[in-house]
């Protein structure tokens, strides 16, 4: 009996040194593994049912979209009260006045580098001001016609285009929306303008998308493609840009909380988004 307790402890205690073996083989990240590197803080404000935004890395300013014309002000003096004089690049998504209006203003008064825009749809006074200005200070803007790609101070920009210039007459405004991505790696945040059904079809299943945060597109409208094109980016969290006056739908929310994606409301209050060495947080401002 002694003989076969002692047996079996030795049987037991050969198991126990193999499955620690196996722990150390299988473990989820060795020391020297590389974990998210990402270093930016991007800037969201309450500006109405309108888009702005600030993207600051250590060494670069970067700014998707500009909100209505009044807005101009606010990002402004954002930029005065943090230093900020010159803008390595803006983008202008679409050329509806809740995105372009106050770029005017903003680019009158800071050192813009470079801008990149979709096609114009349309014709309206806020386009007219925002090439006025561009023209005013010699800005180097161009139409991004092709999908293309950058790296700026560590992160890089990827830049989807719309397929055709013939969308639905109706949604052709909201179609023509560059989408952005933004991140290293391991990181990423995806800004879709205000893309509807026609474009959102374009976008679906593009493995190229995925992105740890999302800005919702149109301010948080149901579309029929809203929970594929969700599908596709794949994200932990949700930026909605809309107003106590136009809300977000509730079928949007209702997706959202089923796939446990956390959604922030500018409409709520501003927030600013941190990213440090690849870690996400969101703080109220």
């Amino acid at each position: 009996m002694v003989t076969t307790i002692k047996f079996y402890k030795k049987i037991l205690s050969l198991l126990i040194a193999a499955m620690l073996l196996l722990a150390g083989c299988t473990g989820k990240n060795p020391p020297d593994t590389p974990v998210g590197t990402l270093n930016m803080s991007i800037y969201c404000p309450d500006a109405g049912n309108a888009d702005a935004f600030i993207l600051r890395t250590a060494n670069s300013t970067v700014i998707i979209d500009c909100g209505e014309k009044k807005f101009g002000d606010d990002i402004i003096n954002y930029l005065d009260a943090n230093g900020i004089s010159q803008i390595d690049v803006m983008f202008i998504t679409h050329f509806d006045k809740d995105h372009v209006g106050g770029a005017a203003e903003v680019i009158k008064n800071n050192d813009v580098k470079k801008i990149y825009t979709s096609y114009v749809t349309k014709e309206s006074k806020h386009i007219d001001n925002f090439y006025a200005a561009v023209e005013a200070r010699s800005v180097d803007c161009r139409i991004a016609e092709d999908d293309f790609s950058f790296t700026l101070d560590g992160v890089t920009y990827e830049i989807f285009v719309p397929v055709t210039k013939n969308y639905d007459e109706n949604d052709a405004s909201n179609n023509s929306s560059l989408v952005i991505r933004a991140g290293d790696e391991h990181t990423h945040i995806l800004f879709a303008g205000d893309c509807e059904n026609e474009r959102l079809k374009e976008l679906v299943g593009n493995d190229n998308l995925s992105a740890e945060i999302i800005k919702i597109p149109h301010h948080g409208i149901y579309e029929k493609l809203s929970e594929a094109f969700l599908m596709t980016v794949n994200p932990q969290y949700a930026v909605i840009t809309s107003s106590n006056e136009e809300p977000e739908d509730a079928g949007l929310l209702s997706i959202l909380s089923r796939h446990n994606i956390q959604a922030y409301l500018t409409r709520q209050g501003g927030f600013t988004i941190d990213i440090k060495d690849g870690q996400i947080s969101f703080r109220r401002f």
